[in-house]
């Protein structure tokens, strides 16, 4: 079987600007291309650009032989600002500024958006093994109504977390082995915002 490279020279120049090797793989800049498509630089380190005329953003695309289609996983610019997306949507933004927002925009330096899933938890962070059974997490979880939020502290007890460790309430009350404040009513801690202590 004849192997044959193909390779490309600008004008005048003695190394090769683009190769084609006999196994298929593509060198831009260098004349050993180990994977498909190789690009090397030697002016920036800027290696590449990839520009879209949208006015909304630019995105590159990457599946396997499992994804949906090539706008499920993506990552790229809009304006200034570095986008994630899976299943077909935004899920992840670092602005200009270097905000970092998951499930949102942020307006802080971190923040995390959750209007689904379990706990009725805005945002949830979770410690996990590596078998990935809940080790403790610290939840944001929305009340009964409106935007009244509580912060809940869960440990785990063998892999279950136990629902009802400690809550700090929109109040400012903390409980400890209760989820709402009750004058002493139920068993548990309660330390009140206003300074009354039951348990």
């Amino acid at each position: 079987m004849l192997m044959v490279t193909l390779v490309f020279y600008n004008s005048g120049a003695a190394t090769a600007s683009v190769t084609f090797d006999d196994s298929g793989n593509v060198g831009i800049g260098t004349t050993t291309a180990g994977r498909r498509l190789t690009v090397k630089s030697n002016i920036s380190a800027t290696v590449a650009n990839f520009e879209s005329t949208s006015s909304v953003s630019g995105l590159v695309s990457f599946s396997d032989s499992n994804t949906t289609n090539d706008e499920t996983v993506r990552v790229g610019a809009a304006g200034d600002n570095l986008v994630l997306q899976a299943g077909g949507a935004e899920r992840m933004r670092i602005t200009s500024a270097g905000s970092v927002g998951i499930g949102c925009s942020p307006n802080q330096l971190l923040e995390l958006r959750n209007t689904s899933g379990d706990f009725l938890a805005e945002a949830t962070i979770r410690g996990s093994t590596s078998a990935g059974a809940p080790k403790a997490e610290i939840a944001f979880k929305r009340e009964s109504s409106g935007d009244d939020t509580s912060i809940v502290f869960r440990p785990s007890d063998n892999g279950t977390l136990n629902a009802s460790a400690m809550t700090l309430d929109h109040n400012g009350n903390l409980l400890v082995g209760k989820t709402s404040a009750d004058d002493g009513a139920v068993a548990g801690i309660e330390a009140q915002a206003g300074g009354s202590l039951y348990s």
